[in-house]
């Protein structure tokens, strides 16, 4: 008990406990109170981040960390860039430095096509028989192919065109090219010709983007020659990409070596199932006679495209009579032959008269041959592939197809000539 009745500094009485009205005394107490409570939320954070030092405060919620998938995404991404981008680029101007620098393997490098020269730069480019949008289709030049024109402004839009085997027509002039350079063969190393039925040119040796598709029987130059790779005149200007794959390499002034009837039927059967479109050259639309002279240039040798033409090149073979059928044997006829026929007529029918029979109805076994003449008319061609089969297009039907000629008297009564273009199976 405090007997002297003054307040003691703690202001409280130590007897009789708190004194009312001792200010500072609450303001101490509760200053206590808080670092107790400070002291034991301490000690809770220590006994809860026992990684971390005691010493040290963490305040997580201020800082962002990268997910740890980022940094392997980041580094794939900068691989691709490199080795698709970066890479092609690099390639491309060290063996334009490094590379063939000897051009045509010693031929002087000189310019041999004429001024009135056009090469074409479609894929494949209409020669039709007026120049009119709704003319015939007489055949197709494909990608780089150059042609003579004999004039420039024949129509509107047209140039009328002569052909490397003579024949003449009118072409679209927008898909013809006054820069020859491309179709220069002693400006480069290599001639290829493009012996699978489409190959794709790139933007870069590796990937890229599709610059240009070429087709069966196109004819390209290049400058470089890599691992499997070349790179290539593009029409108009500009080089582009190829793989070796399906190409023929040749020297720029050599030409494609004969080789035998089997490989020239293999060429022509990639173009089973495609379109029937006539005159066409190329998987996009195709006849008879433009599949047998795409398939004969990649094996070494050259036909025109009309019939004429076809019926004069290589050697006859004899037409012989089954004796059992009366119609055409075809035990002579070798795989790789080429079948032509004559036209189609109808059978006359006899007009209805009273008590008179009634007249036949057209069928398709009312159709024969018409009797040849002193000079052969021709109107279809066919590639004999063995076993009685034939590969060739019609007018009725919307692909190339196998025919049986056995399934179709008709069409076999219609037969008029038998060539042989290939002296080796």
């Amino acid at each position: 008990m405090n007997l002297s009745g003054r307040t003691p500094p703690g202001g409280f009485d130590r007897g009789s406990g708190p004194v009312r009205g001792g200010g500072r005394g609450r303001r101490r107490s509760a200053s206590r109170r808080s670092a107790q409570r400070s002291a034991r939320g301490n000690a809770f954070g220590r006994e809860t981040l026992p990684y971390y030092d005691r010493k040290v405060y963490v305040d997580g919620a201020g800082r962002r960390r990268l997910p740890a998938w980022a940094t392997p995404v980041a580094v794939t991404a900068l691989l691709a860039v490199l080795v698709f981008v970066v890479a092609p680029l690099a390639v491309a101007a060290l063996s334009s430095f490094f590379g063939d620098r000897e051009p045509n393997n010693g031929h002087p490098a000189v310019r041999i096509l004429s001024e009135a020269t056009r090469v074409v730069r479609a894929t494949a480019a209409d020669v039709l028989d007026r120049p009119d949008l709704r003319a015939d289709r007489i055949t197709q030049v494909l990608y780089n192919a150059p042609v003579k024109v004999v004039d420039a402004d024949a129509a509107y839009g047209y140039a009328a065109v002569e052909l490397p085997d003579g024949m003449r027509g009118y072409v679209a002039s927008d898909r013809l090219t006054d820069a020859r350079d491309s179709a220069e063969p002693y400006l480069y190393r290599y001639k290829l010709v493009v012996a699978d039925r489409v190959r794709r040119i790139m933007s870069h040796a590796s990937q890229g983007t599709l610059l240009q598709e070429v087709m069966m029987g196109t004819v390209l130059y290049a400058d470089y020659r890599g691992d499997g790779i070349y790179r290539v005149a593009l029409a108009g200007g500009g080089t582009g990409w190829i793989g070796s794959n399906g190409l023929i390499e040749l020297p720029v002034d050599g030409t494609v070596q004969e080789s035998g009837a089997a490989a020239f039927v293999a060429s022509a059967m990639a173009f089973l199932g495609m379109t029937y479109l006539p005159g066409g050259l190329t998987q996009d639309g195709i006849d008879t006679q433009g599949l047998v002279q795409v398939a004969a240039a990649v094996n070494g040798r050259t036909i025109p495209h009309a019939f004429d033409g076809i019926a004069g090149s290589g050697a006859s073979v004899p037409l012989e009579k089954d004796e059992k059928t009366g119609t055409w044997a075809t035990t002579a006829w070798r795989s790789g032959d080429l079948v032509l026929f004559g036209p189609v007529t109808p059978v006359p029918v006899a007009t209805s008269t009273p008590g008179a029979a009634k007249p036949l109805t057209p069928t398709s076994a009312a159709l024969t041959a018409t009797p040849m003449p002193e000079a052969p008319v021709y109107a279809d061609v066919a590639l004999y592939v063995g076993e009685g089969q034939v590969l060739m297009s019609r007018a009725n039907r919307s692909s190339v197809r196998l025919v049986t000629l056995a399934d179709e008297p008709a069409l076999l009564a219609r037969v008029v000539a038998v060539r042989r273009l290939f002296a080796n199976p």
